[in-house]
């Protein structure tokens, strides 16, 4: 009698056992089957590749919101998504990093920056005590990156080259910056 109560929980587990695994082997048919149903309902656009050509620029491209910025020598050049060329402007030097936003470029190398609109005028170009580390456009003025004194500084300028604000950062490491809107 003790041997067929073992017989019977054996078979009982062994059943539980095989309808969980039926159960889990369904339910994965059941989600394969509705991601094939979705899928066919619903299909994935084509990504819309393009190739687009833009003008020699050994100083470096940069891509802004709807185009890119071109650095050739002495020359920034301004390409919409097509590589339409929007406008070109002359640069006060050679090999400058450039910053777009809020409808404002900034070109800046060493101790020297320059300010160039969505048109492609020069608004202004100025210099400064120290070497520009990072620069960033913002609504009202540019924010600029500076080391000094063994630590790094954060410069705000309004677009006539005036100070509005600076801010120190004595034990810090500055990695990255943003600058938005008109703060």
């Amino acid at each position: 009698m003790g041997e067929s109560v073992r017989n019977v929980r054996y078979k009982t587990k062994r059943r539980i056992r095989r309808i969980v695994f039926i159960t889990l082997i369904a339910l994965a048919f059941i989600g394969a089957l509705t991601f094939v149903i979705y899928r066919a309902t619903n299909p994935v656009a084509p990504v819309n590749k393009r190739t687009v050509t833009l003008p020699a620029s050994p100083g470096g491209v940069y891509g802004w919101e709807s185009g890119f910025l071109c650095v050739n020598d002495r020359t920034l050049i301004c390409v919409d998504e097509t590589g339409q060329e929007l406008w070109s402007a002359e640069l006060p030097d050679s090999g400058m990093s450039v910053t777009r936003a809020f409808g404002m470029t900034a070109a800046w190398k060493g101790r020297r920056y320059a300010l160039i609109d969505m048109s492609g005028t020069q608004v202004g170009s100025w210099e400064i005590a120290t070497d520009i580390l990072m620069m960033r456009c913002g609504g009202s003025g540019v924010a600029l990156l500076t080391r000094e004194e063994e630590q790094h500084r954060l410069w705000v300028y309004d677009f006539k080259g005036n100070v509005v604000d600076e801010a120190r950062f004595p034990h810090l490491s500055v990695m990255a910056m943003e600058y938005y809107g008109d703060n």
